[in-house]
C-alpha cells in the first residue's frame, strides 16, 4: 500500500559551463522518500527516506507494495 503523501519529485534547475565558456541550463527531476511505511524503490532499490536521487531516462519507480511501476519516459531538453 502507498502512504497519501508517499514521496515527492522535484524538478532543479542545474547550470553547467560549456566548450565555450558560457552556460548551459537543464532541469533535473529528483525524487525522495517521505518516509513512508513500505519505502519506494527506483530501479528495483529501496531508496533511503529524506535523501533526494536524481531521476534519469527509463529509470522504474514503485510505491510501497504497490504492483504499479511508473517508468519516468522523458527528461527536459537542454538549452
Amino acid at each position: 500500500s502507498c502512504s497519501s503523501q508517499h514521496a515527492v519529485i522535484q524538478f532543479r534547475n542545474h547550470q553547467a559551463e560549456d566548450n565555450a565558456g558560457g552556460l548551459i541550463q537543464t532541469v533535473k527531476p529528483y525524487i525522495m522518500d517521505l518516509q513512508a511505511t513500505n519505502g519506494t524503490f527506483l530501479n528495483g532499490d529501496k531508496i533511503e527516506d529524506m535523501r533526494y536521487y536524481e531521476l534519469k531516462p527509463k529509470d522504474l519507480i514503485r510505491f510501497g507494495n504497490s504492483s504499479r511501476e511508473y517508468v519516468l519516459l522523458k527528461v527536459a531538453d537542454e538549452k
